[in-house]
């Protein structure tokens, strides 16, 4: 399907980091044009044309066209009297990241993300100069749903049940699951799952890849195996298990929010949306003991511009980008603003402070009996181009996970331990394309990896993000705090040992020669026995790895929370009109991947921002 079209959209080229030779960028280059001339992939005929040149004032100013905020955007415009403006730091999304197989090729470019170092760490991130970790954050329409691995997992009953149980009136499970139905289209309802837990219809496509690497079906029965239940779906009745998991993606492409609730409003006279454009302060005056915001300054193209705002201004900045813009407006802890010189709106101990994030070690298993060669092939390319399958229509091995408890972990139906898989994935081509090259050309005997990467889901550690200045360009100080407290750690240790159970079942081995990859972890093994607890605490502490799931900085709760920013109805304590709608709102992290939530975040906020102004 050739796209017929004037826009003049194109987004950026494949990135082929892992396989740099001449030959294979000129591959990837080839497949990325061909990409972009296959409309019903690329959609370049349905991408939104940006403004240019904002209007004076709106009614509405959403800031942050993530996850949540192109909900948020897209929902407040389906009302045509309301004159909505979207701000929106990156630009639309490449061709090349619709593409399942690339899902994390644009991850580690700046043109599509955002990178924050810690501050130093005292337990953990040890192989890295001066202990620090390193945070990815996405700057693009859509969010880090345009970058991350469309993974649609979203928490238990339990984490939710939680947050009511704190204060958050209208947030329990039983409240949140009508929202997950509404915001989805389930392509898997009557085979895998049901309408009770499931929705048809929905502006987001959830559905399982086309395609599967045939040593998926034996994982997960080396996780029989091992004693665990391999269920059809984690997001209904069973909580725990391996399982080949759904994600955002439509008929092999992936289906972000800015994909399923702008593109289809890019018609709309109301609907202003900036890209390329860096918010920097929300304006405020004070009426009945409250901040009111007036206008939102950003700047787009060199110019800075002063928006005013009639009725709300809605934060959807993400874990970092939330507080930060709070911080600069004058929104946050006293003493704080003081020190960086920001003349204080109000007085909000909690912004910025509970920061969580999901944190892991990666485990490696060797396949000896599979030879390590290209899997980006000119086939697989045709394929995908002609039917949307086969291994370019899927993340490979990245689609099957894991959940369950710890050993340590003593709640009921909480489960605090997830594994993420890697591998067989088509992102690398040497030469033209041909089947059966070695994947790396310098090492042509090498045999697949697979990774397991076990992932501590419900961390007790807690840090925060502050201003280390005025500046909005400044440096951000993010302190995360991680394996600050021994429970992590513990639980982690008892993940490893689950995950190598499993990497060393007898199919594994009979049928790929499945092999533990002895990491020596700096020198963890010459401290101790490897394998042992005490060598995984040293390995975990050592090779610390911080998953892109960060929460909590702008905590949801009620007014008796003295470190809560903002109320169950996401409105920022002590304003009358701003409100804050991605994942810093979480008061704690979730069992599962962020994303699926972040989105029924935005659909509860448009829905309350429509019983308050209609």
């Amino acid at each position: 399907m050739t796209c017929n079209c004037t826009n003049p959209f194109y987004g950026l080229p494949l990135q082929n980091v892992s396989c740099n030779v001449a030959s294979s960028v000129m591959f990837m280059t080839l497949v990325n044009n061909l990409l972009r001339n296959q409309c019903d992939i690329s959609d370049v005929c349905g991408r939104i044309r940006p403004t240019l040149n904002p209007d004076n004032s709106y009614d509405f100013i959403v800031v942050g066209g993530g996850g949540a905020g192109s909900v948020v955007a897209g929902r407040l415009s389906e009302n045509p009297n309301w004159k909505v403006l979207l701000i929106e730091q990156g630009n639309d999304e490449p061709v090349g990241s619709q593409v399942p197989t690339f899902a994390f090729t644009f991850i580690g470019n700046s043109e599509t993300t955002l990178f924050y170092p810690t501050e130093r760490q005292a337990n953990a991130c040890r192989q890295n100069a001066n202990n620090q970790c390193t945070y990815v954050r996405a700057k693009a329409l859509g969010g880090c749903g345009v970058v991350n691995g469309m993974t649609y997992m979203r928490g238990v009953p339990r984490d939710y049940d939680y947050w009511a149980e704190l204060g958050n009136t209208g947030w329990s499970y039983d409240d949140l699951l009508p929202y997950f139905i509404k915001s989805e289209d389930n392509g898997n309802i009557g085979n895998l799952t049901s309408t009770e837990y499931h929705g048809v219809g929905g502006p987001l496509r959830v559905e399982r890849f086309p395609y599967a690497p045939p040593i998926a079906q034996d994982i997960l029965a080396a996780a029989r195996s091992a004693g665990y239940a391999t269920p059809g779906d984690l997001n209904a009745d069973v909580l725990e298990g391996f399982v080949l998991t759904q994600h955002m993606n439509k008929n092999g492409t992936r289906d972000s929010t800015a994909r399923a609730y702008l593109r289809s409003a890019r018609a709309r006279p109301n609907l202003h949306i900036m890209l390329n454009s860096t918010a920097t302060k929300i304006n405020f005056s004070q009426r009945n003991g409250l901040a009111v915001a007036r206008s939102v300054e950003f700047s787009y193209n060199g110019r800075r511009y002063n928006v005013s705002v009639t009725k709300e201004v809605i934060v959807s900045g993400g874990t970092i980008g939330s507080p930060q813009l709070l911080l600069l407006s004058g929104i946050g802890p006293r003493a704080d603003l003081e020190d960086v010189n920001v003349t204080v709106v109000r007085d909000l101990p909690g912004v910025g402070q509970n920061f969580q994030n999901h944190v892991s070690l990666f485990v490696r298993f060797n396949l000896t009996k599979v030879p390590d060669t290209n899997l980006l092939t000119r086939d697989a390319v045709n394929q995908y181009l002609s039917q949307h399958r086969g291994p370019l229509s899927s993340t490979g091995l990245a689609q099957v996970g894991a959940r369950f408890s710890s050993s340590v972990n003593q709640e009921q139906n909480w489960p605090d331990i997830q594994i993420y898989f890697a591998g067989y994935s088509a992102t690398c081509a040497y030469g033209n394309g041909s089947a059966n090259l070695p994947a790396d050309p310098n090492q042509p005997n090498n045999t697949r990896l697979i990774t397991l990467q076990v992932t501590l889901v419900r961390a007790k550690s807690r840090g925060y993000i502050k201003l280390s200045s005025n500046n909005p360009s400044g440096r951000l100080i993010v302190q995360p705090n991680y394996l600050q407290e021994d429970y992590d750690v513990q639980a982690i240790v008892s993940g490893i040992k689950t995950a190598i159970r499993v990497g060393n079942a007898d199919i594994l081995k009979q049928k790929y020669g499945s092999e533990l990859v002895r990491n020596p972890h700096g020198n963890c093994s010459s401290l101790y026995q490897f394998g042992s607890d005490a060598f995984w605490e040293c390995a975990t502490r050592y090779s610390t790895y911080q998953e892109n799931h960060l929460t909590g900085t702008c905590k949801m709760g009620p007014q008796s929370d003295r470190m809560a920013v903002v109320d169950p109805e996401l409105k920022v304590h002590g304003t009358s009109n701003v409100r804050v709608a991605d994942a810093s709102i979480y008061p704690e992290n979730i069992a599962g991947n962020t994303f699926a939530t972040v989105v029924l975040v935005g659909e509860r906020a448009a829905d309350f921002i429509k019983s308050d102004w209609s």
